[in-house]
């Protein structure tokens, strides 16, 4: 038997492709549409209405907006702020300034006003690059405190304690009105916003958020979208504070404390901090029913007190996680009325289905497929390669990988001792050792998670002082030990989050959805499907890896690294705890579509069995040094191996 065997492309014939919802379907069911119906609704209901419940609908759109932005920083982003009063008041204080000496009006205190908390929402994000959790939030604080001193004392811009008045709403001089003005402005905020949380931006945000360390492993620029993030969500608040200043024609300090800036995140966790419908929903709870209820207004941080308390305990989501809940139990009820029971992607049966099920190219044969390739006379089974299904690659070719005294030490503690390698392309590598040898250090140093001494070189490029999003870009990729997967992500989300360096749209682009962008991304899913078909994962795309089996998780770690096409692929403990079988077809499958286009492969591995089949080469590692370097059989056979690590 030949040592390379060609099966069939495992999209071809392996399993259906992806279906998403129906034309018609989606597009009726399309959140924009949704939410501009809504708007539309609530234009309509407000002009029938007296003035006093518009200006209700009116404060409640506009704390809407700055739910969005809360949304956009805090829910996706993980930044916690505590500061965005200061955005806030930036906004009314332009609209004071400008409304009575430009004729041109709302248009032109909008973009002064979103630029100017654009500034300094980004050099509030500086403390970012270092800070983050309470630290961040207590810098934002002090942020909010000095900004509310600044209006109490610059009186020539802000009237100082005597406040100022807001003149006359306009729009290129002709009056104009607010409920109209306030109604299209967050409509376009809110559709802008969906649109970059939902594209490459959106996913970086939500990939720094639950995992950073494997957000810069696949390319992504995380200290770049932290100050990006916080300009957003300025520019959006900023544009609220105007709105604002034009509602209540008049504004002091005393307005913009850290009180807003509190209830402004409580709107955000009440309503649904992930979602831009949450923001809504928790503006009209947070800010428009005490309107509606001002004999209890004394009692209102009790009794927000009390709400905030029960929705972390029993709707960790939010008041829109009810209302999910709701939709899942109506939709549940009436396929059992119309005997057409809807089946959810999160079925058990369905993901127990998909974790038995062989991974296309291995285990029980399937019509048009070869049968799987047996193990040669010298008990090492011939590498697959998998013809990629149309728009797939898996990985690009191999570099040789050079490490010259590599050493890693923590205080006293000397993780990594003097290593030097040289690995050339397509070459799998095996790195063993007992626990605490260095091996997942080694990995993190080539990587550029820990400092290390030494220079690793990749190709002709010199990566040893380049960051992890660099050597991510020279092509190296890896898996993590850990997993360190996306929590609440779905399983399509991290192949997209992997692919994040090959979308070349801009920001403004995203924002407004133009074709560029959207041919980019579907192209990207279509791509990103047919990798999910070659790795066994397809029919649990939609499926949140919070919800998957480990045998699955792991196959999902591997996926995101392989979206990356890297050209050295570090897989760290990629077997471990997964019975021997799941561990064979998972590294097989791996292998498979590496080595064909000749990738380098560094595996560290328990598995003496799995290494020794595998592995062109083995290294044996012992408290943080190289012991042996050769052929697999050699080095596990060797005296000081056996001792060392085989238990002699």
């Amino acid at each position: 038997m030949s040592d390379t065997t060609r099966v069939r492309p495992a999209a071809a014939s392996a399993r259906p492709p992806h279906r998403g919802r129906s034309g018609l379907r989606a597009a009726i069911t399309h959140p924009a549409l949704i939410g501009g119906v809504a708007l539309l609704a609530l234009w309509l209901f407000a002009n029938q209405e007296g003035s006093y419940p518009q200006y209700v609908i009116i404060l409640i759109a506009i704390y809407a907006l700055v739910g969005a932005a809360i949304v956009l920083l805090i829910g996706v982003g993980g930044q916690l702020s505590l500061g965005h009063a200061v955005f806030f008041a930036v906004g009314a204080y332009t609209a004071a300034q400008m409304s009575t000496r430009s004729s041109i009006g709302l248009p032109l205190e909008i973009v002064i006003a979103a630029a100017i908390a654009a500034v300094v929402g980004a050099v509030v994000g500086l403390p970012s690059l270092r800070l983050s959790g309470l630290l961040l939030a207590a810098g934002t604080l002090a942020l909010g405190f000095a900004g509310q001193q600044v209006l109490f004392t610059w009186e020539p811009v802000t009237g100082g304690s005597s406040g100022m008045s807001v003149g006359l709403l306009q729009v290129f001089g002709q009056p104009a009105s607010l409920l109209n003005c306030t109604i299209i402005v967050l409509g376009v905020c809110l559709l802008l916003t969906y649109n970059i949380l939902r594209g490459r931006s959106g996913r970086a945000l939500h990939a720094l958020r639950t995992a950073e360390t494997a957000a810069r492993s696949v390319g992504i620029d995380v200290g770049v979208r932290r100050i990006v993030a916080f300009a957003l969500s300025g520019a959006l608040t900023a544009v609220a504070g105007v709105l604002y200043g034009h509602a209540v024609s008049f504004i002091s300090p005393d307005t913009f404390g850290y009180t807003l800036s509190i209830q402004l995140v409580v709107l955000a966790i009440i309503g649904g901090r992930m979602r831009l419908f949450g923001a809504v929903l928790g503006a009209a709870f947070v800010f428009g029913l005490p309107e509606q209820f001002r004999s209890v207004q004394k009692y209102e941080g009790t009794i927000y007190g009390i709400i905030l308390l029960i929705v972390i305990i029993f709707a960790p989501g939010g008041i829109v996680e009810l209302f999910d809940r709701a939709r899942g139990a109506v939709t549940w009820l009436f396929g059992r009325a119309t005997g057409r029971p809807v089946r959810s992607p999160e079925e058990p049966e369905l993901i127990a289905a998909v974790a038995d099920e062989p991974v296309p190219g291995h285990g029980r044969a399937r019509v048009g497929e070869s049968a799987p390739v047996p193990p040669t006379r010298s008990g090492r089974r011939s590498r697959l390669r998998v013809a990629p299904a149309e728009g797939a690659q898996a990985s690009l070719a191999g570099l040789p990988l050079t490490l010259s005294g590599v050493s890693v030490s923590f205080g006293g503690v000397h993780a990594v001792r003097d290593v030097s390698l040289e690995i050339p392309p397509g070459q799998v590598l095996g790195l063993i050792g007992p626990n605490g040898a260095g091996k997942t250090t080694l990995f993190n140093a080539l990587s550029g998670v820990v400092r290390a001494s030494g220079s690793v070189v990749l190709g002709d490029t010199d990566l040893s002082r380049s960051p992890v999003r660099r050597r991510a870009l020279a092509g190296l990729g890896r898996t993590f030990q850990n997993l360190s997967l996306h929590e609440g992500l779905t399983t399509l989300d991290h192949v997209l989050i992997g692919r994040h360096r090959f979308y070349r749209y801009s920001l403004l682009s995203e924002s407004l959805r133009l074709p560029g962008v959207i041919r980019s991304e579907r192209q990207g899913r279509s791509e990103a499907m047919a990798l999910l078909e070659l790795v066994g994962l397809a029919e649990v795309a939609d499926v949140r890896v919070d919800d998957l089996p480990y045998g699955l998780q792991k196959r999902v770690d591997m996926a995101r690294a392989l979206a990356g096409r890297p050209r050295i692929l570090l897989l760290d403990e990629p077997a471990a705890g997964l019975p021997p079988d799941e561990a064979d077809e998972l590294i097989d499958q791996v292998l498979a579509l590496t080595c064909g286009n000749g990738t380098t492969v560094v595996i560290i591995e328990h598995n003496v069995e799995l290494v020794r089949r595998v592995c062109d080469r083995l290294v044996a590692m012992a408290v943080g040094a190289i012991l042996e370097d050769g052929a697999p059989q050699a080095v596990l056979e060797s005296d000081s191996v056996v001792e060392a690590y085989l238990g002699g």
